[in-house]
Parts: structure tokens; sequence; C-alpha cells
């Protein structure tokens, strides 16, 4: 019998990647979306220090911070199974926050970093990155309060 709880264990972790991209509804968002644009009732000071603590209370690191202009960029995090790093990016303002980031295949991000974006195959790097980016965002706000950019650069 306990042998067979490792073996179900086991059995269960594709459908838990799968079930983690399937909890949010890709549909709404439109293709290509590479800025997420949340809405609340705070003053951007409130929103930076509010970015801050959610970042650091789920594992983040953060890099780079001028308050000056309210903003905040992460350290590089490792994608888990997928062989990328990405970077997460805010700027806080009244009532608004914006949420952008970039990744890079393999784990050290250099200047050639590609700006993550609703897009790519389920499970292919773009499309995991543009994941944990919607995940972060999902702890700021709930996605009703979401608006979604197509930004060129």
């Amino acid at each position: 019998m306990k042998a067979l709880i490792p073996i179900l264990i086991l059995s269960m972790l594709p459908q838990l990647a799968i079930s983690q991209e399937n909890s949010i509804d890709f549909s709404s968002i439109p293709k290509n979306t590479n800025k997420i644009i949340i809405h609340n009732n705070l003053n951007k000071e409130q929103n930076y220090y509010f970015i801050g603590e959610t970042l650091i209370n789920n594992g983040y690191a953060i890099d780079k911070v001028f308050k000056d202009f309210w903003t905040i960029s992460t350290v590089p995090k490792s994608g888990g199974n997928v062989n990328i790093s990405y970077i997460l990016n805010f700027v806080a303002r009244d009532s608004t926050i914006f949420l952008y980031g970039s990744y890079v295949l393999g784990v050290m991000p250099t200047n050639d970093n590609t700006t993550v974006a609703n897009r790519g195959e389920y499970g292919s790097p773009i499309r995991k990155a543009f994941l944990y980016m919607m995940e972060f965002a999902v702890k700021l706000s709930d996605i009703s309060n979401m608006e979604f950019k197509v930004e060129k650069y």
C-alpha cells in the first residue's frame, strides 16, 4: 500500500502542471498582450509598497527600485521546469499598477531579453513566461480589474 502512494503522486504531476496554465482563462486576454494594467483604489505610494510587499511575500527578490519614478524590477527568476529566466517590471501610479516583463532562454538574462507576451504554443517558453507574469498579477488584483495592452517597443 505504501508503495502505491509515491506512484499516485508521480502520476498526478503532469495534471498539476496542466491545471496551473488552465487556471487562467487565456481566451479573455488578447494575443500578444505584453503589458498588464491593474486598476485599484490605492495611491502611487501605497501601490509601490503593495508591489514590494507582494513580491517579497511570494519569493521574489527585488533588483532595482527607483522611488523617484515609482518603479520596481525583480531579480531574474528561474522558470522552474522550463529553461527560462524572467524579470517582472512594475510602475506604480495613483489607482494603477503597470506590469510588464522580459525573459531569456537559459538561466542568465542578458541584454537580449525578450519581452513577455501572450503568444506561443501551450508549454512554450514565451507562453510560460506570460503565465508567470499573470500568476503574479492575480496576486495583486482580481482579473476583472485588469486591462491588457499590446505595446510596440
